[in-house]
């Protein structure tokens, strides 16, 4: 597939940040805004093809950065057959971390589970650090330096991969003094987007916290075995999506050409895909996207990619909000999370977005994780 870019990116406005104004949103990614998740999924197959290409044979490491790239992550372990990992904002029992932030983002703190990178250290020879875009590199430069000096200068090689890469000459040169490679499928060009969001001034839709009233829908538990943060080999992720879509079909009746949306909530994006894709197969038509900490401005005019935003409590935790963008009408919604839906304010109030935009059939399937 060859991709026209200049319709598949736009640039949205961050709310309330200082560091950097603008968030890009990638129309076939199955993040921000709803997409088919078969071409999202042969965009990630894309970069893997090219980073199969620039090491056959060697033993690696992925690792998805939390949010916005856990899907591409894993996706491109699987079509490489790499161990994979992510880094992650959410609390998990009994290990010990890698702590590093990421300046830029609306939620700075990110972690690895120090544990897993232990127990592989004798087993692959470069980490790959898998991005929906780099900017400017510095959060990857960092947790590279970490690494290091945890690890040994020379343990490992690593490399940036990324769908979209916006570094400038100087971070090219910093890069390539420090070693660390860079593949990616697009180029871009970030001093751009400030003059070309300025353009946009006509507010969009930012819808408030819903008021819930005990709302319930059909919630299914999946015994999903995995910790998709922690260190999993190809084989176990895929035998856990095969039976995830076994388990599905069981529970969910769907008809050819119905629309469902399937849903991903904040970190735990892939397995929304790898069902939806499997729907597509059925021949259904099918969206996906997911629940995102990021506030993007929502505007009202002509090529912003976002014009409405719906604020509700995070599945995670009902203290932090959490947001969707351009919410449509389908004839089924299929929720695929890793939280814990039982007396859960969160999953009350995606409930109740989701029926504000006139949707009626709506289903939870619960990742429990081990």
């Amino acid at each position: 597939m060859n991709h026209n870019w200049e319709t598949i990116i736009a640039a949205a406005k961050r709310e309330n940040n200082s560091r950097r104004s603008f968030v890009l949103v990638n129309r076939l990614q199955g993040k921000h805004v709803p997409a088919s998740p078969s071409q999202a999924m042969e965009m990630f197959r894309q970069l893997a093809d090219a980073l199969k290409q620039r090491y056959p044979g060697e033993p690696c490491l992925a690792i998805g950065f939390a949010e916005t790239a856990t899907a591409i992550g894993l996706a491109v372990a699987q079509a490489c057959q790499y161990a994979s990992m992510t880094t992650t904002r959410e609390p998990l029992p009994d290990v010990s971390y890698l702590f590093f932030s990421e300046a830029h983002s609306h939620a700075t703190e990110q972690k690895l589970v120090q544990d897993d990178l232990d127990s592989i250290t004798g087993q692959i020879k470069r980490i790959i650090f898998v991005e929906d875009e780099v900017t400017t590199g510095r959060t990857i430069l960092q947790i590279v330096q970490l690494l290091r000096k945890q690890y040994g200068a020379d343990r490992f090689s690593f490399t940036a991969a990324s769908l979209l890469n916006g570094m400038g000459e100087q971070e090219q040169a910093v890069y390539a003094r420090e070693r660390i490679d860079c593949v990616f499928l697009h180029k871009t060009t970030p001093e751009l987007y400030d003059d070309l969001l300025a353009q946009y001034t006509q507010l969009g839709a930012a819808h408030s916290l819903p008021q819930t009233d005990s709302l319930t829908a059909p919630v299914f538990c999946f015994d999903g075995r995995l910790e998709l943060r922690r260190l999993q080999q190809p084989q176990q992720v895929q035998q856990q999506c095969e039976a995830l879509w076994e388990f599905v079909q069981q529970r969910i009746s769907v008809q050819p050409q119905e629309r469902i949306l399937v849903l991903g909530t904040e970190e735990f994006m892939y397995p929304a895909l790898a069902i939806g894709q499997q729907l597509e197969q059925a021949g259904c038509r099918v969206w996906c996207h997911a629940t995102t900490r990021s506030p993007i401005v929502p505007i009202r005019q002509q090529g912003y990619p976002l014009q409405e935003r719906w604020q509700l409590c995070s599945l995670y935790d009902a203290r932090r909000t959490t947001y969707l963008y351009e919410l449509n009408q389908y004839d089924k919604v299929i929720v695929i999370t890793d939280a814990d839906l039982q007396n859960n304010r969160g999953w009350e109030s995606l409930l109740a977005v989701l029926r504000q935009t006139g949707n009626q059939c709506i289903y939870g399937i619960e990742w429990r994780r081990p």
